[in-house]
């Protein structure tokens, strides 16, 4: 279904092919742009991890589906 107002714009086409291009550039920098994580390895890896859900979430599996 074409934009109503796309009819009465001889450029539209042009304008939506900017568009999308622009929106493939943003998502291609979204997924490889470099950025440091400011997270820290938890001591104890995952064994650590599933002590600390079982103590804080009380009744709930970490390896139970939902």
């Amino acid at each position: 279904m074409a934009d109503a107002h796309a009819e009465d714009d001889p450029l539209a086409a042009l304008r939506a092919r900017t568009a999308s291009g622009r929106l493939g550039q943003q998502l291609h920098e979204l997924v490889t742009a470099q950025a440091p994580t400011w997270s820290w390895p938890l001591p104890g890896g995952a064994a650590a991890w599933d002590e600390l859900a079982r103590r804080h979430a009380p009744g709930r599996r970490p390896d139970a589906e939902n």
